[in-house]
């Protein structure tokens, strides 16, 4: 009997709109002005949710909202692929054909409004034509209002949702891309839209204002910050913080993808941050390297949103640091990359060292230590210093931070420094200092030293006179054993 009851409501819903579709045509060719909706003016069919049920089977529920738009009804046809989607029971996803099993209105809409559908065997794999309107009496609500001059209309004025709608799923993975207006040269809606303005000839017909959207697994593949830093920021237990952030250009924003540091300190390494915008996406990093036989390999790893990862950069003079970040949005096909080069700008310093006492080995080994000249005038006015006179600045120098780097065997030196301008330490135990002062390093620039002789005896580094003397006397003495042992030589 229930069976019998159901087809024969069946028949009476396709009779019923059979005839507002032969009276819609009708009138439709009749008298018919299309607006033109704004951009913000729509009717969406949004897929929100995928569930899987208790005998593994799966369903997705579509949501219809209204944006800012009013009607008093529409018509709209639209095609889909059956062989993977079928009407379902909202509740327990049995197939069904019946609309108020397979779609529910919101609680403000059920008395008010009535949707009639009936199969559409379209140009491609089948869909539905479906109507809703308005079912008397109808009862003024939040979003049901009577306009001067139209009367009853449903007014979407700030998003809602007007009902929901539920289709089982034959398929694995939603594929919102089969769900599309079917378009007709004969019969209304042609554009496969139509919405009622007024009740009367005024309509909305731009594909437009029908649209189908997926929502069910996000697609935002993008970062909200990247953050580069280094050292602690302040805790309780100790107050004092060392953190710092560099600034990369340009300044982050989400929809730009390349950045660029210039990083004029010397760092061996830098922490980066990577936030992500969803929480359901994933990151991964990626560092350039250059294996043993000079190729440029790639190193990459899962890293965690909001958590500093420690990025090792390319020494001074070699290639850039580049690193890149790999979003991946929580549909896994969505993939967005974000790419930070680390230039490391940098001139040269060169030059050689000799040292009498060692000139019969050829080693000339020494160390150069570089200040920052604004560094070294904090503790040394060198305006004030005199030559052959004691004093500690090797001692003071020492405490300062300085790149220090050791010639070859040679005595030849050739160091990459930041452009800036430095104080110049030739330095080696036993021997006299010398320093060059304030010498400016310009990007892309050499500078070159020359030779330079170190004098020997300077024992305790305070330039004495004791240790000049004793330096002019070690340099004769080691001189002469050099040609006593040359003639020695050349007699055996």
């Amino acid at each position: 009997m229930e069976i019998k009851q159901k087809e024969t409501t069946k028949i009476i819903a396709t009779i019923i709109i059979a005839t507002i579709i032969i009276l819609n045509t009708i009138y439709t060719q009749a008298a018919s002005i299309s607006v033109t909706p704004t951009e913000n003016q729509y009717l969406e069919l949004r897929a929100t949710t995928i569930n899987t049920m208790d005998n593994q089977d799966k369903q997705i529920i579509f949501e219809l909202w209204g944006h800012d738009i009013e009607f008093k009804g529409f018509d709209v046809r639209f095609t889909y692929d059956t062989s993977q989607y079928t009407p379902s029971n909202i509740e327990t996803n049995a197939e069904t054909e019946d609309k108020t099993e397979f779609f529910k209105f919101e609680n403000e809409f059920t008395d008010s409004l009535e949707l009639f559908t009936i199969p559409y065997d379209g140009q491609e794999k089948g869909g539905m034509r479906a109507i809703i309107s308005f079912k008397p009496p109808i009862t003024e609500t939040e979003h049901i209002k009577n306009k001067e001059n139209v009367g009853m209309i449903v007014d979407t004025g700030g998003d809602v949702l007007i009902g929901k709608m539920s289709f089982k799923m034959n398929t694995n993975k939603f594929d919102i891309s089969s769900f599309k207006l079917e378009t007709s040269n004969n019969n209304s809606p042609k554009t496969g839209i139509k919405i009622n303005v007024d009740g009367g000839k005024t309509y909305y017909e731009d594909q437009t204002t029908f649209r189908f959207t997926d929502k069910t697994e996000s697609k935002d593949a993008d970062l909200s910050n990247i953050i580069l830093s280094k050292g602690q920021q302040a805790t309780e237990e100790e107050q004092e913080t060392t953190y710092k952030e560099y600034e990369y250009t340009p300044k982050f924003d989400k929809n730009t993808q390349d950045y660029e540091l210039s990083l004029l300190e010397y760092m061996d390494n830098i922490d980066l941050t990577a936030i992500k915008s969803d929480e359901k996406s994933t990151l991964k990093i990626k560092t350039a390297k250059r294996d043993e036989n000079g190729n440029i390999t790639y190193e990459e790893k899962d890293i965690t949103s909001g958590e500093k990862n420690e990025i090792i950069l390319n020494k001074i003079g070699e290639e850039d640091t580049q690193i890149t970040i790999e979003v991946t949005a929580e549909d896994t096909r969505v993939k967005k990359e974000y790419h930070i080069t680390i230039k490391k700008p940098y001139g040269t310093i060169k030059g050689n060292i000799k040292t009498l006492p060692t000139e019969s080995t050829g080693i000339y080994k020494s160390t150069i230590r570089i200040y920052k000249s604004e560094d070294v005038s904090q503790i040394i006015d060198w305006g004030t210093v005199e030559n052959g006179k004691t004093d500690t600045i090797h001692e003071q120098l020492l405490e300062l931070e300085s790149k220090d780097e050791d010639t070859k065997d040679d005595g030849t030196y050739e160091i990459y420094v930041i452009p800036g301008t430095y104080d110049i330490l030739l330095d080696k135990p036993g021997y006299l200092d010398h320093i060059y002062t304030k010498r400016t390093v310009n990007e892309g620039e050499t500078i070159d030293l020359g030779e330079k002789e170190l004098k020997a005896g300077d024992i305790n580094k305070d330039r004495s006179s004791a240790n000049t003397w004793l330096n002019s006397t070690y340099e004769y003495i080691w001189k002469r054993f050099n040609q006593w042992w040359i003639w020695t030589k050349i007699r055996l």
